[in-house]
C-alpha cells in the first residue's frame, strides 16, 4: 500500500510521461493484444522526502527481462555506455 505522497507522486509523473510520449495513454479497461506493462513504483531517495520512479522489467510471465535469452548477453559487461555500443 502506497501512503498518500507516493500515491500523488506517481500519479504525477505518469501524467508527466505521458505528455512527453514516453508512457502511453490509458487502454481501459485492458492492453491490446501483443502489447506489456510493466509496474511501477515510488521508491525514496535517500536523504530527501523525494521519490524515484521506477520500473519493474522482472515481473510477471512475460516481463521484458524475462525475453533476453542468457546466450545473446553470456560474455557482455555493460558497466558504460561505450560497453553498450559495442555490444550492439
Amino acid at each position: 500500500m502506497h501512503s498518500e505522497d507516493e500515491a500523488k507522486f506517481i500519479q504525477d509523473q505518469i501524467l508527466k510521461e505521458v505528455s512527453k510520449n514516453r508512457f502511453s495513454s490509458s487502454f481501459s479497461p485492458g492492453l491490446l493484444p501483443g502489447m506489456y506493462s510493466m509496474p511501477i513504483h515510488a521508491v525514496p531517495k535517500p536523504g530527501t522526502g523525494n521519490f524515484r520512479l521506477i520500473t519493474d522489467h522482472s515481473a510477471g510471465q512475460y516481463a521484458l527481462n524475462n525475453m533476453i535469452t542468457h546466450d545473446d548477453i553470456s560474455g557482455v559487461t555493460l558497466n558504460n555506455v561505450h560497453d553498450l555500443g559495442n555490444a550492439l
